[in-house]
Order: structure tokens, then sequence, then C-alpha cells
């Protein structure tokens, strides 16, 4: 597709298990994933670099004395656009240079099966190199929205479990909504989802393939 670029994305061991229940069962996993728009940092010396944009119809709070905003980059992906997916893995380790040389298993398809074994090392996703990604997301649509905009049907199609909202006439209420506030907490902190930020919504389709295969294209 004309304009379309490939991008590296982090993504959990539970959401990369919600996205391949998504390519066995279509309907049943992941096909959503929110991103924060911006990222706050530290100026140094008191100098905030240019860097530190916002966009003028989702402006961001303001920061503390000595911090600024800036654009996370999510906001400029479009329909068409892949994402290949880096996640903790195991890897056959080159004894010659120390470097990753071969995908020996990873982190969402079950416990370490290589405890025992020297010549396999466990590397956290950031450090996942192109051609080890398995997972290739391929992006449908792209929206900018408050967090706590999240709908139910939402909350399922990022892959959060149901989890307890309270206690209705019946019996529990279980909601994915909740689950998915929970979810975010674990990863940004109890307190990102009541300050409710400014997240890029991004859908997508699931494809089990390396982003350099004839499938993933």
């Amino acid at each position: 597709m004309q304009g379309m670029t490939d991008h590296p994305a982090i993504m959990s061991a539970p959401m990369v298990m919600a996205c391949l229940r998504e390519v066995r069962e279509p309907g049943s996993g992941k096909t959503e994933t929110r991103r924060l728009l911006y990222s706050e940092r530290v100026a140094k010396n008191g100098i905030i670099p240019g860097s530190a944009t916002y966009l003028q119809a989702h402006r961001p709070p303001i920061c503390l004395f000595g911090h600024y905003w800036t654009l996370t980059g999510w906001q400029n992906r479009k329909p068409g656009d892949r994402l290949w997916i880096r996640e903790n893995a195991y890897f056959m380790i080159d004894q010659r240079t120390g470097k990753p040389a071969k995908t020996e298993g990873y982190f969402a398809d079950g416990p370490n099966p290589f405890e025992d074994n020297h010549t396999v090392k466990a590397r956290p996703s950031i450090h996942m190199p192109r051609w080890a990604s398995r997972l290739t997301l391929i992006v449908t649509d792209v929206r900018i929205e408050r967090l706590q905009d999240i709908t139910e049907a939402s909350a399922l199609a990022e892959g959060a479990p149901l989890a307890q909202a309270g206690q209705g006439e019946h019996g529990p209420i279980r909601t994915y909504r909740t689950g998915f506030v929970r979810l975010w907490g674990s990863l940004h902190g109890p307190q990102s989802w009541l300050d409710n930020p400014w997240v890029v919504r991004v859908a997508f389709r699931p494809v089990l393939a390396n982003i350099d295969s004839l499938e993933a294209a």
C-alpha cells in the first residue's frame, strides 16, 4: 500500500496472547491498542527543546515546573501501516558475538523451558530485533480520544479480562471495561486512569507472521 510505514511496538505477554487468540478465532481477541498521546519529560538545565509540541485540539494539562510534554508519535500512525510486535523472548546466543542468533521461544507461550540451558538467554521486549518478531498488526483505524471514553465493546477489543465492577441484585457485576481499568493501572499507575489523558486508539488486524514475510505483506 502506498505510503505504508512500519513501526515497532512493545506488547506484554497477556496482550500478545490476546492477539494470537484473535488470529485463531476472529472476533475473540485483541484488535485495538491505546497508547499515550503525550510523554512527560524533565527539562535539562531548565531548557525546553523544540520537541515540546502539542496538538491544539488535544492540549495536555499544565506540567510541573521544569517539565514539558512531547508527542509520542502514535498520532502519526495511519491505516495501512504495519506494527511489528516486540515481546519478551528466549534466544540462542552466538558465542562469538554475544548477540541473539535464533529465537527459541516466547514468554507468552508459557513457563520458561530453558532454565537449565545456558546457551539460551531471555531478552526483554525492547531488545527484540525485527527478524525475531512473529506478530504483525495491520493498522485499520487511528483516532485520538480521552482514556475514559473507552466503551465496553472497545475494552473487549483491547483484550481486557472480565473483572468485577460491583454487586448487583443478582450477584457480582463483571465488565471488560473494569478489566481494562485495572490493566491500564498495572502499566501506567492508577493515577493515570484518574488523570484521563489523551490517548491514540489504534485498531488493527493481527497476522501471525514476521513483518518481512509474504504473509504479513
